[in-house]
């Protein structure tokens, strides 16, 4: 279990690092804005920890705002990385081509593709709290003969 935990924590912390060099471009440069952001960061790394904790702990209320709290972050990290990834592959690509061919350069900075992949990656995250707010059951009924009578109704 120790070795799930410092994978879990050794990516998930690799993750946040990856996110905040790519966002930092975006942060004021000096001034208390990239301390924070890296404050906030490495409090959300150990939001999964301090969750069960609370809940271990029995503090039910604390746990369930911790949570919506950590596990949104964890979502929207997790598609800001996905979307900064393919963002830095086409960066990169788009570098190689440039030094082979008459292509421009890609832009030394990358705020406007980082704004807008963060921009789209919020709305999604927004998309997805609206759509957990209304979560609907469905039953469906999968009838065959190759499961045998003994078990005649199975639970996914």
């Amino acid at each position: 279990m120790r070795v799930f935990f410092l994978v879990f924590f050794t990516l998930y912390s690799l993750m946040h690092a990856f996110v905040w060099l790519r966002i930092r471009v975006l942060l004021p440069a000096g001034g208390p804005w990239q301390k924070l952001s890296i404050l906030v960061f490495g409090l959300m790394v150990l939001a999964p920890a301090a969750i069960r904790f609370l809940e271990r702990s029995g503090h039910e209320s604390a746990a369930r705002v911790a949570a919506y709290v950590g596990y949104t972050w964890m979502g929207f990290v997790f598609l800001a990385f996905s979307a900064l990834v393919v963002l830095s592959i086409g960066e990169g690509l788009s570098l190689l081509l440039s030094k082979h061919s008459l292509l421009p350069p890609p832009a030394k900075d990358g705020r406007m593709p980082t704004a807008v992949a963060l921009a789209v990656v919020a709305l999604i995250c927004l998309h997805g709290l609206f759509e957990a707010q209304d979560v609907r059951t469905e039953q469906i009924l999968v009838e065959t003969h190759k499961i045998g009578r003994a078990s005649c109704r199975e639970r996914v």
